[in-house]
């Protein structure tokens, strides 16, 4: 994730995947697919802008998703505020990019950008294990996408091996004008099973030795034959065409990607496949690269742990809140006092020259004076 900081806004640039490999190898007593896959973020980004506010809101321009509650933007800002404890909003404003459902993960670095975000937003500092154990409850691919880089991802998604950067190379997308259903393809595959099943141990050992035949020999994706994305084919034998050492469906579709050793061979496939396939999106990009960490298996860290990283802005909104009180009960009285001639508060402290009645006043003007601050704050540029 890349992102640039204001006062009051940040912008992160949230990276789309492709999965090199992709095995289904059993199922789980929760009904989940355990999987085993070799993941890369590609340098095909979606900007998501967040904003301070009192609310929570979502905006996504140009896009034919319309925002709502289920949406994993939406949900990771819920879980951090939940989490954190902050009680704050963010406006968000996503400016799409990657296909959807294409296999691509664009919601789940959405998810993950919000999270990264948020964490510089507020000052959270928030570790990668907790913004990771936070984005395992969102979607499956949000950790990854929090990691980035090329990674060895196994179980549901919440086990990840951060790997060298994969051989230098070029990719080019097809993503055809439909989507596939992630659930109906994985229900499918249980009903007709696979006959790829990719060698993720032997991609793995190809990207350390840095062979790029290696790696593509080892590509595959149990979910491509039932997808029920019928452009596949032709795809990728266009791609090969011109010049791809492999092509593959991504995720469970319906994107279909070459791998390519140089840009001009990958952009020329690109604009074969805009010319002949009806394409939503057609492009070629790299690899993003990112060392990450070589996590484990992500458990949730107990809240107990995160407060003394967030005791400096629970401090700073509790301060924030006593002024606003103050500042409230001190426009009250006066108000009071212009209309109807009556001080409230000397009312209920003994008069108006009491010591108590000359405490809060004092304590209603030092709320102005720590108030002043927040008049020259910085406002985020549209």
């Amino acid at each position: 994730m890349e992102r640039r900081e204001r006062r009051n806004a940040v912008t992160v640039l949230a990276p789309a995947k492709l999965n090199l490999a992709l095995d289904v190898v059993g199922l789980l007593p929760n009904g989940y697919h355990a999987l085993d896959m070799t993941m890369q973020t590609i340098t095909l980004y979606e900007r998501v802008v967040l904003r301070r506010s009192a609310g929570l809101s979502l905006q996504l321009p140009g896009s034919p998703v319309q925002p709502n509650d289920k949406n994993t933007a939406i949900k990771a800002a819920l879980a951090f505020f939940h989490y954190t404890g902050l009680l704050a909003g963010v406006d968000i404003i996503i400016h799409k990019n990657t296909p959807v459902r294409a296999g691509m993960a664009g919601g789940s670095a959405d998810a993950a950008a919000v999270l990264v975000g948020l964490n510089a937003l507020y000052g959270a500092k928030l570790s990668m294990s907790e913004l990771c154990a936070l984005g395992a409850g969102i979607g499956a691919d949000v950790p990854f996408a929090l990691m980035g880089g090329t990674c060895r991802v196994q179980g549901v998604g919440d086990v990840i091996k951060a790997l060298p950067p994969v051989p230098d190379c070029w990719f080019t997308v097809v993503m055809p004008d439909y989507g596939v259903s992630t659930p109906e393809a994985f229900a499918a595959y249980d009903t007709v099973g696979s006959s790829t099943h990719p060698d993720c141990e032997a991609q793995e050992a190809a990207i350390r030795a840095g062979d790029l035949d290696a790696v593509c020999a080892a590509a595959g994706n149990a979910l491509e034959e039932c997808s029920g994305a019928k452009d596949n084919e032709a795809i990728k034998a266009l791609l090969r065409a011109h010049g791809a050492v492999t092509a593959l469906m991504t995720g469970s579709g319906a994107a279909v990607f070459g791998v390519f050793r140089d840009e001009a061979a990958a952009r020329a496939a690109a604009a074969a496949g805009k010319a002949a396939v009806a394409a939503g999106v057609c492009g070629a990009a790299r690899p993003r690269r990112c060392p990450g960490d070589p996590l484990k298996k992500y458990k949730p860290p107990s809240r107990r742990a995160y407060w003394p990283q967030r005791k400096e802005v629970f401090l700073v909104q509790t301060f924030y809140k006593i002024c606003l009180l103050l500042l409230i009960v001190g426009g009250v009285n006066w108000g009071l006092v212009g209309l109807f001639q009556f001080d409230l508060v000397g009312w209920l402290l003994g008069g108006s020259t009491s010591v108590w009645s000359r405490i809060v006043f004092a304590l209603v003007g030092l709320a102005a004076l720590g108030a002043i601050p927040e008049m020259f704050s910085e406002e985020p540029e549209e």
